[in-house]
């Protein structure tokens, strides 16, 4: 292809010569007209031969025109682009006319899937892919989460934790779990339609868009497509808090696992604005759900990450698909594969309560949470190596709640076991610190054993209790019920 330098610089020549051959036409025609005269004596003058030169005359005229016009375009060209350059990088230049970035080739979602099943040793044949926009995605997680916890089940979650204090007040926890797993994943699988749904980029809303990275949104529905029916029975009885965030762990870890393991073949490019997810501009930071909850949804990605690493190192992919006949029991396991992995399981735990009525009120709301939680819920008042150090023996605890008519809170009782004496004094006097600092009251350390504050309509009692090994916490919204629950579930006190 003639670059356009040269092809100006041919223009110019073809006009200097046309130019030329037009300026010494007139000195050329008495010539023609003395041959003519010559000839007249024996030839007659033919008028076609005279019409046919004025025809060629015009012509060339009409093409010295045309050269002459685009030398005069390209003269411009030429002007247009020398001041375009010697504006760039000049502060208020304008950038209109920057040209515009490559295209990205679309996505062969087919061959993705297959790199995918190949690099977790799936055989399956890969998911149908296509785009949505965000918000329908978005519904369909939503619709998935409410199959998960039907009725006013989330509901009540929030009211218990917001009683508890893990949360300042009770939140629709689905619709907000739904928003930060559409920002997080960009896709969902859809079990009915077998069908992956991929956040459209170019069909996301106004706000800094999502992460578009079909690798873990894929990676996770192929887990989706063959074990959620194993792992996530719809028709179940409700799982406690710590075996759901255990059993999202699995999956959740498995699915980071395989990113990685595709990643280190295939770099995976980072988007969302290469925003670490504490930046307070981070894509999850839009979701206003509390700092407890969140923790425990992201568990599954974190802890989760490694709890898969663990399995693999130990045997392959083999092992991890094994785990989904066999899931962990709870997070403690979770954030210590050991004791998943050990030949025998410690002897099983439990906070065992024949009755749970206080004053023939039954609570609306009975939990485990488990070793994570209880570290999330200290870490908010204390240092995170004083949070897991106080949480790192957690054996078992018990989350019971009851309705407070008329109060912003609820009443809630919290008895949580640990290993040994040592270990339930560390977590003692880092729940009396959360106390403390909560209510804004001053630090009380005249015993080791108990402690009772009153602030904020608020009404405090932790004690240690079964032989020095739990403790217990009772958070309620009169003194009545403190009274009535220290009678009714601390063994210390009988």
């Amino acid at each position: 292809m003639i670059k356009p330098g040269t092809f100006l610089l041919l223009l110019v020549a073809l006009g200097a010569v046309a130019g030329g051959w037009m300026w010494s036409r007139p000195k050329a025609v008495p010539a023609v007209e003395r041959a003519m005269a010559a000839a007249s004596a024996d030839v007659a003058p033919s008028a076609e031969t005279a019409e046919d030169l004025r025809k060629q005359v015009t012509i060339l005229e009409g093409q010295v025109e045309y050269l002459q016009g685009q030398v005069k375009a390209l003269q411009d060209e030429n002007a247009s682009m020398i001041d375009r350059m010697g504006n760039l990088g000049v502060k208020g230049a304008v950038m209109s006319e920057k040209p515009a970035p490559p295209q990205a080739e679309p996505v062969d979602y087919v061959t993705l899937g297959i790199d995918l099943l190949t690099a977790r040793k799936l055989r399956a044949v890969p998911i149908v892919t296509t785009t949505a926009p965000q918000a329908e995605v978005e519904k369909m997680i939503l619709a998935w989460l409410k199959r998960r916890f039907p009725g006013e089940e989330s509901q009540l979650q929030s009211k218990a934790l917001a009683a508890l204090g893990a949360i300042p007040q009770p939140v629709a926890i689905l619709p907000l779990r739904a928003a930060l797993m559409v920002r997080q994943l960009g896709g969902w699988f859809d079990a009915e339609t077998e069908t992956a749904f991929l956040v459209d980029p170019a069909a996301a809303p106004p706000q800094p868009p999502p992460p578009t990275d079909p690798v873990l949104a894929l990676a996770y529905g192929q887990l989706m497509r063959d074990f959620q029916k194993v792992m996530l029975r719809e028709t179940d009885a409700r799982l406690t808090t710590d075996a759901q965030i255990a059993r999202e762990a699995l999956m959740g870890g498995d699915a980071a696992l395989t990113r990685f393991l595709y990643s280190l073949q295939k770099p995976v490019a980072t988007n969302a604005g290469d925003l670490p997810p504490s930046d307070p501009d981070h894509p999850f930071n839009e979701v206003p759900l509390p700092v407890f909850l969140r923790e425990l949804h992201l568990f599954a990605f974190t802890s989760g990450f490694e709890f898969a690493q663990s399995l693999h190192s130990a045997g392959d992919f083999k092992q991890l698909t094994a785990a989904y006949s066999r899931p962990p029991a709870s997070s403690a396991e979770v954030i210590d594969p050991e004791l998943y992995l050990a030949e025998s399981a410690p002897p099983s735990v439990s906070v065992a309560w024949p009755e749970v009525d206080v004053g023939g009120a039954q609570p609306y709301w009975d939990d485990t949470l488990g070793r994570f939680a209880a570290s999330v819920f200290l870490r908010a008042h204390n240092p995170d190596e004083v949070a897991f150090d106080a949480t790192k023996n957690w054996r078992a605890d018990r989350l019971v709640t009851f309705t407070a008519a008329g109060k912003a809170r609820d009443h809630a009782v919290w008895q949580t076991l640990w290993a040994g004496a040592a270990d339930a004094q560390m977590f003692f006097k880092a729940l009396r610190t959360s106390m403390h600092q909560r209510y804004d009251q001053p630090a009380d350390v005249k015993s080791d054993s108990a402690f009772t504050l009153a602030a904020q309509d608020r009404f405090v009692r932790v004690t240690i209790n079964h032989q020095g090994t739990g403790v217990l916490l009772i958070d309620a919204a009169d003194e009545a019920f403190v009274n009535a629950a220290a009678a009714k579930f601390d063994s210390s006190a009988k």
